[in-house]
């Protein structure tokens, strides 16, 4: 254990040191991954207008369609968009206020066979997140253009359900609306260009 712990200090101290020797080039854009509750999972997009305002978009789409083996298809989007303004620039950390909002959505549509009685029962389920949320976060240029993000924030969300069906005498109801008020937070990591 101690020798995890040495070598990931060693590790973090050699990126530190990097990080501090690299010139301060004006990049405009960056490309990566992310993953935030507050504002979507995905491929992301970074614009930087200048050092203190920037703009971030990530979306994510994944979907199965026909007729599989399991007996259902789904569709799962993810979308969201992300405003910062920098509140302190530390060498290569940059700490920044964060608004966000994200839009999330599952379908899911399963079919299957009522105990060979050749009657098809098909369901359609959907459910629809949509986010806000403000806080905080921080970047770090580990490698002179690549650079890692961390957001925590205070996270609003309203959840719909939707159900249908053809199976008679279904329990379950057909809307469902509810909200919550939770923790937000994000990671991701990109390319500066």
């Amino acid at each position: 254990m101690k020798q995890v712990a040495v070598l990931f200090l060693f590790l973090f101290s050699i990126i530190r040191i990097t990080a501090q020797e690299q010139n301060k080039e004006a990049f405009h854009h960056e490309v990566g991954v992310a993953g935030s509750n507050i504002s979507g999972y995905g491929i992301s997009y970074q614009y930087i207008f200048s050092d203190d305002f920037r703009t971030k978009c990530t979306g994510f789409y994944s979907g199965e369609t026909g007729y599989t083996s399991s007996g259902s298809n789904y569709d799962y989007a993810s979308l969201g968009i992300e405003a910062q303004k920098t509140i302190a620039a530390i060498g290569s950390t940059r700490i920044y206020a964060l608004l966000g909002v994200g839009y999330f959505s599952n379908k899911i549509h399963h079919y299957r066979d009522d105990n060979g009685t050749g009657f098809i029962i098909n369901s359609t389920s959907v459910k629809n997140i949509y986010t806000i949320g403000l806080g905080v976060g921080a970047d770090l240029v580990v490698v002179r253009q690549v650079n890692c993000c961390f957001s925590i924030g205070l996270l609003h969300s309203n959840f719909e359900n939707r159900f249908q069906t053809n199976q008679p005498n279904n329990e379950i109801p057909a809307f469902k609306k509810s909200s919550s008020l939770g923790l937000g937070i994000g990671i991701g990591m990109s390319y500066r260009f």
